[in-house]
Protein backbone atom coordinates (compact mmCIF):
# COMPACT_ATOMS: atom_id res chain seq x y z
CA UNK A 1 0.00 0.00 0.00
CA UNK A 2 1.68 3.77 -1.30
CA UNK A 3 1.74 6.62 1.47
CA UNK A 4 -1.72 8.53 2.94
CA UNK A 5 -2.78 11.59 1.13
CA UNK A 6 -2.88 14.19 3.44
CA UNK A 7 -6.90 14.50 4.48
CA UNK A 8 -7.75 12.00 3.02
CA UNK A 9 -8.92 10.50 5.71
CA UNK A 10 -9.33 11.89 9.57
CA UNK A 11 -6.90 9.02 11.08
CA UNK A 12 -4.41 10.33 8.62
CA UNK A 13 -4.72 13.59 9.87
CA UNK A 14 -3.87 12.73 13.32
CA UNK A 15 -0.93 10.63 11.86
CA UNK A 16 0.35 13.49 9.63
CA UNK A 17 -0.01 16.34 11.63
CA UNK A 18 -0.18 15.22 15.46
CA UNK A 19 -0.65 19.11 16.78
CA UNK A 20 -4.08 19.03 14.45
CA UNK A 21 -6.15 17.95 17.22
CA UNK A 22 -5.24 20.61 19.47
CA UNK A 23 -5.39 23.64 17.60
CA UNK A 24 -7.73 26.34 18.96
CA UNK A 25 -9.14 28.96 16.35
CA UNK A 26 -7.79 32.45 16.77
CA UNK A 27 -10.77 34.95 17.34
CA UNK A 28 -11.44 38.18 18.57
CA UNK A 29 -13.73 38.91 21.60
CA UNK A 30 -15.76 40.53 19.08
CA UNK A 31 -15.90 37.56 17.10
CA UNK A 32 -16.81 35.30 19.95
CA UNK A 33 -19.38 37.92 20.67
CA UNK A 34 -20.70 37.60 17.50
CA UNK A 35 -20.77 33.88 17.50
CA UNK A 36 -22.48 33.42 20.67
CA UNK A 37 -25.18 35.97 19.38
CA UNK A 38 -25.66 33.87 16.54
CA UNK A 39 -25.75 30.63 17.45
CA UNK A 40 -27.94 31.71 20.54
CA UNK A 41 -30.19 32.51 17.78
CA UNK A 42 -30.27 29.19 15.95
CA UNK A 43 -30.74 27.61 18.99
CA UNK A 44 -33.83 29.80 19.87
CA UNK A 45 -34.86 28.52 16.27
CA UNK A 46 -34.16 24.95 16.94
CA UNK A 47 -36.46 24.88 20.19
CA UNK A 48 -39.41 26.35 18.11
CA UNK A 49 -39.85 24.10 15.91
CA UNK A 50 -42.89 22.20 16.41
CA UNK A 51 -44.22 19.21 16.63
CA UNK A 52 -41.03 17.36 17.91
CA UNK A 53 -41.96 13.99 17.27
CA UNK A 54 -41.68 11.83 14.40
CA UNK A 55 -39.04 12.87 11.55
CA UNK A 56 -38.58 16.70 13.28
CA UNK A 57 -37.23 14.69 16.80
CA UNK A 58 -34.11 13.46 14.76
CA UNK A 59 -34.05 16.91 12.84
CA UNK A 60 -33.66 18.96 16.43
CA UNK A 61 -31.60 16.17 17.72
CA UNK A 62 -28.77 16.53 14.75
CA UNK A 63 -29.29 20.43 14.92
CA UNK A 64 -28.76 20.47 18.78
CA UNK A 65 -25.80 18.20 18.44
CA UNK A 66 -24.15 20.27 15.17
CA UNK A 67 -23.96 23.43 17.68
CA UNK A 68 -22.89 21.92 20.60
CA UNK A 69 -19.71 21.12 18.48
CA UNK A 70 -19.68 24.26 16.71
CA UNK A 71 -19.79 25.91 20.16
CA UNK A 72 -16.86 23.31 21.54
CA UNK A 73 -14.64 24.14 18.46
CA UNK A 74 -14.70 28.16 19.03
CA UNK A 75 -14.35 27.72 22.89
CA UNK A 76 -18.01 28.62 23.43
CA UNK A 77 -18.93 26.32 25.92
CA UNK A 78 -21.81 27.50 28.43
CA UNK A 79 -21.47 27.24 32.06
CA UNK A 80 -24.59 25.41 33.46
Amino acid sequence: MGPAKAGRYPEDWVRLRPDATRRTPNVTDQERQKAEELISRLETSVGAIFPRDGGNASLIAGMIQALNGLRSLLGLIRPH
